[in-house]
């Protein structure tokens, strides 16, 4: 659009009833669709003007699908939805404070019970802290059902240390490098935000 990449996903009744996997064309490889409708509900509505509204996912949305993709590939082993993982972490996280949704998502770390309780559990590290909130606002995009299958698949999914190691994004200002002790206390704070009650 505009010269600017953007990823297109399928979403409507079409795609996802059944619930479960979708070959659209032209993928000859069956895709999730776990959480679409969870994230279709979700998203913000933008009117591009002539084209139509399109629906954009929040970035807790956003997370949710990225989360069950970095699930299904891993398992292959392919982790390419690591450093787009990274990306979404570092919109909360903004170690260069160059973004303005940083700002809010930290306000709510201190402003409210849960945060408070993300920031206590990592001895007010704010940058894992948000991670926690992160993957925490991901799994309440999903029904009860839903949230206990994402964190039982979580748990029989591949160790922290893998996605620790798959979080690098040298396309992120300031964002820690490969063996950083930092990404493995964002990919530690993935699971314990995902099993955070909600």
């Amino acid at each position: 659009m505009a010269g600017i990449p953007v990823d297109l996903m399928p979403f409507g009744v079409d795609v996802e009833e059944p619930d479960g996997e979708v070959t659209p064309a032209p993928h000859q490889e069956a895709m999730s669709v776990f959480g679409f409708q969870d994230v279709w509900n979700d998203a913000t509505v933008v009117d591009l003007g002539g084209t139509g509204p399109v629906r954009i996912p929040t970035v807790a949305g956003y997370t949710l699908l990225k989360l069950r993709a970095w699930l299904d590939r891993a398992a292959h082993p392919n982790y390419k939805d690591g450093p787009d993982l990274a990306c979404a972490m570092y919109w909360c996280v903004d170690p260069k404070e160059i973004g303005t949704f940083s700002a809010t998502f930290r306000d709510r770390l201190y402003d409210t019970n849960t945060g408070l309780a993300h920031l206590e559990s990592t001895d007010f590290d704010e940058a894992t802290a948000a991670v926690r909130q992160l993957a925490a606002d991901a799994a309440a995009l999903l029904n009860p059902g839903r949230r206990a299958e994402l964190r039982s698949d979580w748990t029989a999914g591949p160790e922290d240390a893998v996605l620790a190691g798959n979080l690098g994004n040298t396309q992120l200002l300031g964002w820690p490098l490969h063996g950083d002790a930092r990404l493995s206390r964002y990919a530690a704070a993935v699971r314990q935000g995902l099993n955070h009650p909600s």
